[in-house]
């Protein structure tokens, strides 16, 4: 315990004896870092290399890192761009740090040196802290330098010197590339560029502003373009810094110059570049030719590389060889030939290098044209081409006139005009053949009338040329409806009724029809004698577009026809059509008359021949029941005179039904000629009538007499 308490009076007798200190700490941040750089008294502080016109600053830091405080009288920087410091004084606290800024601003190129002084006063003692300040001032030193491309040396270029361009032919490019270069230790500042005149140009030229770094180079392009032959000159401006350099551009224009003149048999004219050279007129499928001369009137050898010529008709026969060397002040000369292959102008294209010339020439001859005419619109037809028809209704037509022009300047001659194809018809007032002179035309006119549906084509054949006729056919509307009628609504036998078939409402287009009579018998047998008037069971009509009524061969609107003598039903049907497209309805219109069976019919009772015993009784007649069972026969005797049998009953059933059923009464349908032989007693010419009925299951007839002392057999 001795020992501890010792050690604890030394320690304090240690502490109370201590005496205050002086520690100062010295240290500088440049804007660029945040961490401080320590420097002892004596020592140098490098500022960083600094630019004419530029700014440079640090912070000087002072840290009392003693016991006792201090004071900074004065803060002193001296030496040329150097400039801080405090005049003031300032006190620093034991912990504590000041600080102050030095800034070094250049005005000259080169090292620079400083002095940063601290006069401190500590206690009672004062002492002096020195540190030296060194830095670079940069400068640039653009040195501006051409040359010329493509091989040539680099040269120095002052203000106001000139850039002689390389002699460069019309419309062809010489070039220089300006080139400044920093030969000094600060950056430079290319502020901006411009050249005079519109045949210099600037290329490669750097976003502006740009900088020119030490040691580096910015490098552009200067192009001499000319358009004339000429001595150009201009003017190049540009700023580096607050510098602006004039350079005078000097440039040359030389080239070749061509002059053109155009020589026929008749005619040696000068052509300007865009003129034109107009041959001789000549016939069609003969040869025109004009020499061309060309001419150097420049100031430089040319060439011609190319040597061309377009246009139906026009071409170069004998092309010299490309390329074309045409020393100044020479010529060369080469021939256009010119063979039209129709009459007319026509024109072409000539280039010899980079000049154009229009070329012109007439062919002499006819040129036969065509084109379709439709409402006054004209539509030209080639040779080959086709024209359209709209789609048309089948039994209507479309029409379309070809007029045939001549065009040319000499006379032409039309010898055929034909035409093929269904449903195609042409027409025509002129007689081939025809002569058309220039500018005369004729017209031919083309029928469209399909007769059937679907795609239809034909050709037109003019001499030797050929158009194409296209059109479609399209079904007609159907009908409006159709009704039959006859004079009679009952069937009688042996009767010539009218049959009339008409539409409900006019109908647009033309319609062909046939009236077709059947006959179905209730006898088993036909009756050829059932007929039209015209004759056979058909029979054709037609009606006119935007009527109703058919009209007949005969020209009537109604057509009679035999109802026969056999009992049955008569039918009468119709079939139309538009053209050869059917537009029956369906069903299809018809009528129908009914002819019954009916009581046997007697024409007539005549007497064949008669003598003293007898007498041929011929009785003819119809059954439409193609049935007779028997014959009464009545006589009527003269005066008082007595007939002991006045009535005779004969069955001919047997006899009629064989007549009926064989084939050869067929032609005669029920009709028949019965004749009877009568045989008798006594004065037969005391009889006066003879009087005839003929029964049947359908009933009997009404009688038929003759009368005897009136007929003469």
């Amino acid at each position: 315990m001795s020992k501890l308490r010792l050690a604890s009076l030394a320690t304090l007798i240690c502490i109370g004896a201590a005496a205050q200190t002086v520690d100062l700490q010295y240290s500088y941040r440049t804007s660029t870092s945040s961490a401080p750089t320590f420097v002892s008294t004596n020592s140098s502080i490098p500022f960083q290399a600094t630019a004419l016109g530029a700014a440079t600053t640090l912070t000087f830091l002072v840290n009392n890192r003693g016991t006792a405080p201090v004071s900074i009288s004065r803060a002193t920087v001296t030496g040329e761009g150097f400039t801080g410091g405090s005049a003031s004084a300032t006190s620093v606290n034991p912990g504590d740090t000041r600080f102050f800024d030095i800034t070094f601003r250049p005005t000259r190129a080169g090292a620079a040196a400083g002095v940063l002084s601290l006069e401190i006063v500590a206690e009672t003692r004062t002492f002096t802290s020195s540190f030296f300040l060194s830095s670079t001032a940069l400068a640039p030193d653009v040195v501006p330098s051409y040359i010329l491309n493509p091989s040539g040396n680099q040269t120095a270029l002052a203000n106001g010197d000139t850039i002689p361009f390389n002699l460069a032919n019309l419309n062809e490019t010489s070039s220089a590339s300006v080139v400044l270069t920093n030969r000094g230790t600060g950056r430079a500042v290319l502020r901006d560029v411009a050249v005079t005149g519109e045949v210099f140009r600037i290329t490669g030229l750097p976003l502006l502003p740009a900088d020119i770094a030490a040691e580096r180079e910015v490098r552009f392009t200067i192009t001499f373009t000319p358009t004339q032959r000429t001595t150009y000159r201009e003017t190049l401006r540009f700023t580096v810094e607050s510098t602006t350099y004039v350079v005078i551009l000097e440039g040359q224009g030389v080239g070749a110059a061509y002059s053109y003149r155009a020589i026929t048999e008749s005619t040696d004219v000068t052509v300007a570049e865009n003129g034109t050279i107009t041959l001789p007129s000549v016939a069609v499928a003969s040869n025109a030719t004009a020499r061309i001369r060309v001419t150097n009137n420049g100031n430089a050898n040319g060439r011609i590389n190319t040597l061309q010529i377009t246009g139906t008709g026009f071409s170069i026969p004998e092309l010299p060889p490309l390329p074309l060397t045409v020393n100044a002040g020479a010529s060369f000369e080469f021939v256009v030939a010119f063979r039209p292959s129709e009459s007319g102008r026509q024109t072409g294209r000539l280039r010899v290098e980079n000049a154009f010339f229009d070329v012109a020439g007439t062919g002499i001859g006819p040129r036969v044209e065509f084109s379709s005419v439709n409402g006054g619109v004209l539509t030209s037809l080639p040779n080959g081409g086709t024209f359209n028809f709209p789609n048309t209704q089948v039994g209507a037509r479309s029409v379309t006139d070809i007029r045939i022009q001549n065009t040319g300047n000499a006379p032409a001659s039309v010898n055929s005009i034909s035409l093929n194809g269904a449903g195609y018809t042409i027409t025509h007032d002129a007689q081939l053949p025809v002569r058309l002179g220039a500018g005369e035309s004729l017209t031919t006119r083309v029928t469209f009338a399909p007769e059937a549906v679907g795609s239809l084509t034909g050709t037109i054949q003019i001499d030797d040329a050929r158009i194409q006729l296209r059109g479609a056919g399209t079904p007609p509307t159907a009908l409006p409806p159709v009704s039959i009628t006859t004079t009679t609504d009952q069937g009688q036998p042996l009767q010539q009724p009218a049959v009339r078939l008409r539409l409900d409402a006019p109908y647009a287009l033309p319609v062909t029809g046939r009236l077709t009579l059947t006959f179905n018998s209730e006898t088993f047998t036909d009756d050829p004698s059932i007929q039209f008037a015209t004759g056979g069971r058909t029979v054709d009509f037609r009606i006119p577009e935007n009527t109703t009524e058919a009209i007949f061969s005969d020209g009537s609107r109604q057509m009679q026809f035999q109802t026969g003598t056999v009992a049955g039903t008569i039918a009468i049907t119709s079939t139309l059509s538009v053209a050869s497209v059917p537009v029956t309805p369906a069903p299809a219109p018809s009528k129908s008359l009914a002819v019954a069976q009916a009581e046997p019919q007697l024409t007539s009772v005549q007497v064949a021949s008669r003598s003293a015993t007898g007498m041929d009784l011929i009785i003819t007649g119809y059954s439409t029941a193609r049935s007779v069972t028997t014959l009464n026969i009545q006589f009527t005797a003269t005066g008082t005179s007595q007939i002991q049998t006045p009535t005779i009953t004969q069955n001919v059933d047997a006899q009629f039904t064989s007549w009926f059923q064989n084939a050869s009464s067929r032609a005669f349908g029920s009709q028949f000629t019965a004749t009877l032989r009568l045989n008798g007693t006594g004065d037969l010419s005391t009889l006066q009538t003879i009087t005839v009925t003929a029964t049947n299951a359908k009933g009997t007839s009404r009688p038929a007499s003759v009368n005897l002392l009136q007929s003469n057999p």
